[in-house]
């Protein structure tokens, strides 16, 4: 039974936080409505008469709730809302429920507003006509002027700036569980570790740019030397001295040579032995020979179209043939030069025997 009764206490208790929260929340929002939409003709302490319809969102309740707020709390009455919302959602929600123990920093910070509120009033322009807009004594309301007047006057303008930020900060952690110290040290030692991580890339950025240098005085040296040294195989220049240049490879670069490529370079045979190229062979006359049967002389007989004796006929056939056998043989020992073709053997028949 104690159990069941605890459970029970519980439950409405928990049921109580939510009916307070919802209450907050809304009289949050209808506060809210209320003073963005106030309008001071609404009523007659400012204006005679006052406007026939009221021109706030909230009606006549809200233009009157309105017009009090601005006058106790002056521009501060802006920041009521923000916190009753807060402590709503702290009724409601177990995430914000610490929130419903930070009556006292909620009332610091409200407090704190309108002190800051009320000092810089008649100091900046915007504070003074906000002010005159919702016809409150000053931007701080009432109140703010009651804690510069009476509490925080005697620090001067400096010294209750100082003081009212100091207790907006502290009441602002409080209420928000925002934990300042260890968000700094962590900010600090993420500065720190940044910085000292520049540091070494800096250092070793010099280390590098020290070994380059070192690098590039000692190939600077090389390519002195390379161009003091003289090489005997090269023959020397105007200057009386060879100077040869230096690779990529710190190696002096041959000198270039020049090879035709149009003309085709022989192949050596391997284990061969390279045979004398033969002589060209005796140019020979080229003709067509004529037999001295060809060209021989024709006979009366031949031209009247009787056969001649026998032996005159082989007599004349005989001889120019043995003459055109030598002509072509005396040609072909003439083999060093081309010799001009040799005239026609003109055959001399023997006369006709008259009958």
């Amino acid at each position: 039974m104690p159990r069941k009764e605890a459970t029970s206490a519980t439950t409405h208790h928990r049921g109580f936080d939510d009916v307070i929260g919802i209450i907050l929340i809304f009289s949050a929002l209808l506060l809210l409505l209320a003073l963005f939409s106030y309008d001071p003709g609404d009523l007659a302490a400012n204006k005679v008469p006052p406007n026939p319809t009221p021109h706030n969102w909230a009606g006549k309740a809200g233009a009157r709730v309105a017009y009090g707020a601005f006058m106790v709390f002056g521009a501060g009455a802006f920041v009521l809302p923000v916190l009753m919302l807060g402590f709503g959602l702290g009724y409601l929600f177990q995430f914000f429920s610490y929130i419903r123990q930070r009556w006292i920093s909620a009332a610091i910070l409200f407090i704190s507003c309108m002190g800051l509120l009320d000092l810089y009033s008649d100091r900046i322009g915007f504070l003074g006509r906000l002010a005159e807009t919702i016809r409150a004594p000053s931007a701080g309301g009432f109140l703010g002027y009651w804690s510069n007047h009476y509490i925080f006057g005697y620090l001067g303008v400096p010294g209750a700036t100082i003081v009212f930020i100091m207790l907006y900060l502290i009441s602002l952690l409080f209420l928000t569980n925002f934990q300042l110290g260890e968000w700094l040290r962590a900010w600090w030692a993420a500065g720190r570790k940044f910085s000292f991580k520049e540091n070494k890339e800096e250092m070793e950025l010099e280390r590098r740019v020290r070994t380059l240098d070192k690098q590039a005085k000692q190939l600077q040296e090389q390519v002195e030397k390379s161009k003091g040294k003289k090489d005997p195989a090269k023959p020397e220049e105007a200057d009386g001295e060879w100077r040869p240049g230096l690779g990529a490879d710190l190696q002096p670069v041959p000198e270039p040579t020049i090879r035709d490529l149009s003309i085709p370079s022989p192949r050596p045979t391997r284990g061969r032995k390279s045979s004398p190229e033969p002589e060209p062979a005796p140019a020979v006359m080229e003709g067509e020979v004529i037999t001295a049967k060809d060209i021989a002389a024709a006979t009366t007989a031949d031209i009247l179209g009787k056969n001649a004796p026998t032996g005159a006929a082989e007599t004349s056939a005989i001889k120019p043939e043995e003459e055109t056998v030598a002509a072509v043989t005396e040609a072909e020992k003439n083999s060093e030069t081309v010799a001009s073709p040799p005239s026609d053997p003109v055959s001399t028949a023997p006369p006709a025997t008259p009958r």
